[in-house]
């Protein structure tokens, strides 16, 4: 089943545990064990990442991978404390 049909314009997506979740594009917080109601474009995926972690990536755009072997690493780390504003 597809998770966006055409013309939709929002999403639910529940986030589990008791941890703060961040959107990956922006870091805005979010609340775990809720469903949250996102607005979804047709170009934008929406994808989190749970507090007090740490995900290693390559930020530069290349037309292939083999380019990438020696790009650095960005290390996008999130808290794991209690935020205070979550939406």
């Amino acid at each position: 089943m597809p998770t966006f049909m055409q013309g939709q314009k929002s999403v639910s997506v529940y986030l589990p545990g008791k941890e703060s979740w961040y959107e990956l594009r922006n870091g805005s917080p979010y609340k775990g064990s809720v469903s949250h109601k996102l607005q979804v474009l047709e170009d934008s995926i929406p994808s989190f990442q749970r507090g007090g972690t740490i995900v290693p990536r390559k930020d530069r755009f290349r037309r292939s991978s083999t380019q990438m072997v020696n790009d650095p690493y960005t290390l996008v780390c999130h808290a794991c404390f209690p935020i205070l504003k979550c939406i």
